[in-house]
């Protein structure tokens, strides 16, 4: 008989980090995808997650917005939110530290960050993919999982 798995509910914006997501945790996790905060909410009707992955910039609510929304419900206050922790533990929103963060919560640091340094945005043009990994290797071991950032970069320089 196969273990039952632990549900955890991806939030993000980006097509791109709710499938990246969904296939690096789906093997030991039960992976739900949401790509806004609204359908976080609609989501939460049926599904009872163990975690929340929560991006904090999204159009219409922000990841702020939706944890103070959920904070607030007796019903969903309980549930472990994981916005992007840093290695160094100079993150947000608990200052976690090295593997203190949910491997989970780290792997999605990694797909966010990438995210939104190659993405334009109204305030910012988009770096390359070679600025952002150079990047992305310099916060190996303070903002980033040096092993895991090794792993990444690995994968992307191919």
């Amino acid at each position: 008989m196969e273990a039952v798995k632990s549900r955890i509910i991806l939030v993000d914006d980006n097509p791109s980090n709710l499938r990246t997501g969904k296939n690096v945790l789906s093997e030991k996790f039960a992976v739900f995808t949401a790509p806004s905060a609204a359908k976080l909410f609609e989501l939460l009707s049926d599904v009872k997650p163990a975690m929340i992955l929560l991006d904090i910039e999204m159009p219409e609510m922000s990841g702020y917005e939706a944890i103070t929304m959920l904070k607030a419900k007796d019903e969903t206050r309980d549930i472990p939110v994981m916005f992007l922790e840093r290695w160094d533990g100079k993150g947000y929103p608990k200052g976690l530290a090295g593997e203190e963060i949910p491997l989970q919560g780290r792997i999605m640091a990694l797909a966010d960050v990438y995210d939104a340094l190659t993405a334009e945005r109204p305030y910012k043009k988009a770096f390359t993919h070679e600025e952002s990994i150079k990047i992305m290797a310099e916060g190996r071991g303070t903002q980033f999982d040096p092993a895991l950032t090794g792993v990444f970069l690995a994968v992307m320089e191919r």
